[in-house]
């Protein structure tokens, strides 16, 4: 064997399959590094949805507080039912300042939305009566 057949030998069973499995392993890289980039992006969407909802429960708390709450207590008119009709009120709030595309997302994150909204704002009142 001599120096040219060497050289084809090699390049033939070690360089090109070499360069193919570096190639490969480049593109499998990239694709997690996309994969990465996608989720940290979902994340940082779902967070900014988190602080937005959370300023729209906290703006909707307070105005359901001044609008209604106060007025009713003082009439010493503020039942049970008026507490679930203030609540209700105050969901359907922020429900309606939420787009379709964060109302989707958060979803898929939290789950139950609704219940979430409820939950925060009910946490909300609390903090508001200290």
């Amino acid at each position: 064997m001599d120096y040219t057949q060497l050289l084809s030998a090699v390049s033939t069973y070690i360089v090109i399959p070499t360069i193919a499995l570096v190639g490969l392993c480049v593109v499998n890289f990239l694709r997690n590094k996309i994969e990465t980039l996608k989720v940290a992006s979902k994340n940082d969407t779902l967070d900014k949805y988190i602080d937005i909802v959370g300023n729209m429960i906290i703006g909707a708390v307070q105005e359901v507080n001044n609008k209604i709450v106060d007025d009713l207590k003082s009439k010493d008119m503020f039942t049970k039912e008026a507490q679930k009709q203030a609540m209700e009120e105050c969901k359907e709030l922020v429900m309606n300042m939420m787009d379709d595309n964060m109302k989707t997302i958060l979803s898929e994150s939290i789950g139950d939305l609704n219940a979430y909204i409820q939950s925060q704002i009910e946490l909300n009142i609390k903090l508001l009566k200290q």
